[in-house]
């Protein structure tokens, strides 16, 4: 089994001319996204609360999460996105590898 990365763009919900793209790893056992928190903000997506999570090592970690807009090959749908901490890398974001006319979801091992 491989890596794959994909390029998806994520958009602000309540202001769809503000977005950017990045480079996603596709994750299929995952459940959410994990952004770094300043690209999200720069396009002013606001977290709405904050969420545990358990991470693969056992590990507990607080984010904030909100909410974002994602589109792949032309595809959108809603999903939760999760605020990384800064200086999380891109290449540790994931997208839910199901059906991206659902949406997207995913959780990385980001910490």
């Amino acid at each position: 089994m491989g890596i794959t990365f994909v390029k998806a763009k994520i958009f602000n919900p309540q202001n769809p001319n503000k977005s950017f793209i990045g480079k996603f790893l596709v994750d299929s056992g995952a459940a959410y996204t994990v952004v770094p928190g300043v690209e999200l903000k720069n396009i002013g997506i606001r977290p709405h609360r904050k969420q545990e999570f358990h991470l693969a090592d056992g590990t507990v970690v607080v984010r904030e999460v909100g909410d974002g807009i994602f589109e792949y090959e032309g595809i959108r749908g809603a999903a939760p996105v999760v605020f990384g901490k800064k200086g999380g890398q891109r290449a540790s974001w994931s997208i839910y590898s199901g059906s991206p006319r659902a949406g997207f979801r995913s959780i990385s091992k980001e910490t």
